[in-house]
């Protein structure tokens, strides 16, 4: 429920998150939910701002109105193994940045996911390519919030508009489509890219 979802994202502001991913949208956020949204973005961290990121989706649609479409958030889509948007991952004008996380390019955890994610090529690990393998956009945007915990780690007086435009002026510019001034819907500001991140 709504209530739910502000009392979740009021207990990471009460635990001192300094970054908030969500691998999950409901493609029509409320009005009290985004509320409370951008009030932790802009407010959290003793006024510096809440990273938040969200997942943009995977239905290979525009993001609409979802919580991934809320300019205060860092929009997460997914990039392949041939460097390209991942041909569901969801897209819009506020798309920010792809990462790694689509189509033959997952990520490997240690999270079994309950049964739905149950490794069954290594037991210890759930590994991108196992049939239950963690991909998508809810893989990429825990990609992005581990970049940039890397750089709040290095430069932790950061606010969140001057780390969302790190990550915007650092991002390669992959794919075919045309980036007009420096982005476009389909790819965002582009794919991260950490070391580029991290030289600020």
């Amino acid at each position: 429920t709504d209530s739910e979802t502000i009392e979740l994202f009021s207990k990471a502001e009460e635990f001192g998150a300094d970054i908030i991913n969500n691998s999950w949208g409901t493609g029509d956020v409320s009005d009290a939910v985004k509320e409370k949204i951008i009030d932790l973005a802009n407010n959290g961290r003793n006024g510096k701002g809440t990273l938040i990121i969200f997942a943009s989706g995977n239905e290979g649609i525009d993001i609409g109105n979802d919580e991934s479409s809320i300019s205060e958030v860092i929009s997460v889509g997914a990039s392949n193994k041939d460097n390209l948007r991942a041909s569901y991952s969801n897209y819009g004008t506020n798309l920010d940045v792809l990462a790694p996380g689509g189509e033959f390019i997952g990520i490997t955890t240690l999270d079994p996911m309950q049964g739905n994610g149950l490794a069954s090529i290594d037991e210890n690990y759930l590994l991108y390519d196992d049939s239950n393998g963690f991909v998508g956009t809810s893989a990429s945007a825990p990609v992005v919030s581990g970049a940039l915990a890397l750089l709040l780690e290095k430069s932790p007086d950061l606010t969140r508009l001057e780390v969302e435009n790190i990550l915007k002026n650092t991002a390669d510019k992959i794919g075919t489509i045309r980036y007009r001034n420096g982005r476009n819907d389909f790819y965002g500001y582009g794919k991260i890219n950490l070391t580029k991140i991290m030289e600020n």
